[in-house]
């Protein structure tokens, strides 16, 4: 049976490679950046720029998590449980995480969209393994374990709704005769919708805190150009 040391090892590794990779997608070395891939296809639920840089943040606590596994492993006599659980569905997500951006960057919108299907799915099966948000654990464990995965899962629902608007963007699909805006109201009614249910069965207000950034970076971008949009995206918020 693998043992928590290798999980956690493992687990730090591609941790290393997703941050170094993340730098060279962004460097310029794909044929498009982040940014420049999103001004391509301009759909009305994608958020104003400055909403992406909740990835420093998310990054900073898979590292903290990370530094954490590892010395639950090596730690004499710490508990080391949740690495087993936890471990390989994040890693898991790294990988898909690390193919993302090369899809993304080389303009392959739908295999992006598998690739972020792949990494919503084993996030919910990380929570769901470790039971997140339905016992009393301690703060250091819900600050260090739950947090950084709370953080992740937020975004990357918001991201694969993105990125499925994307890529029905960028095969001129008709929307069933409804306009771009309709689907845009289903999208912010969907992630409202999702906040409100992972608060009432989970009470994970930190997903639903990456949601509400979401829904203001929306808000904040259509302000002017579609105002209906911004507010329901401030109606959500408020919800």
């Amino acid at each position: 049976m693998i043992g928590a040391r290798f999980y956690s090892v493992f687990h730090f590794l591609l941790l290393c490679i997703l941050l170094f990779w993340n730098y060279i997608a962004n460097s310029g070395s794909l044929p498009y950046t982040m940014g420049e891939l999103s001004a391509k296809y301009p759909t009305l639920f994608t958020p104003a720029p400055y909403a992406f840089a909740i990835w420093g943040v998310i990054y900073l606590g898979l590292v903290a998590l990370a530094i954490y596994m590892l010395y639950a492993a090596f730690k004499k006599g710490f508990p080391d449980d949740f690495i087993p659980k936890s471990a390989s569905y994040l890693s898991i997500s790294y990988i898909g995480m690390t193919a993302w951006l090369w899809f993304w960057g080389n303009d392959m919108i739908f295999f992006s969209l598998c690739s972020m299907i792949v990494i919503l799915i084993s996030l919910i099966l990380c929570v769901l393994r470790l039971r997140m948000e339905l016992w009393d654990a301690p703060v250091h464990f819900m600050a260090l374990v739950w947090w950084p995965i709370d953080l992740l899962f937020g975004w990357i629902c918001v991201a694969t709704v993105a990125n499925i608007t994307i890529y029905l963007y960028s095969i001129g699909w008709d929307g069933m005769s409804l306009s771009e805006q309709n689907w845009t109201y289903i999208m912010i009614g969907l992630v409202t919708a999702l906040g409100l249910i992972l608060i009432a069965s989970r009470n994970m207000r930190e997903v639903a805190a990456v949601f509400i950034w979401a829904l203001i970076a929306i808000a904040y971008k259509q302000w002017d150009v579609n105002p209906e949009i911004s507010y329901l995206a401030v109606a959500g918020i408020v919800t």
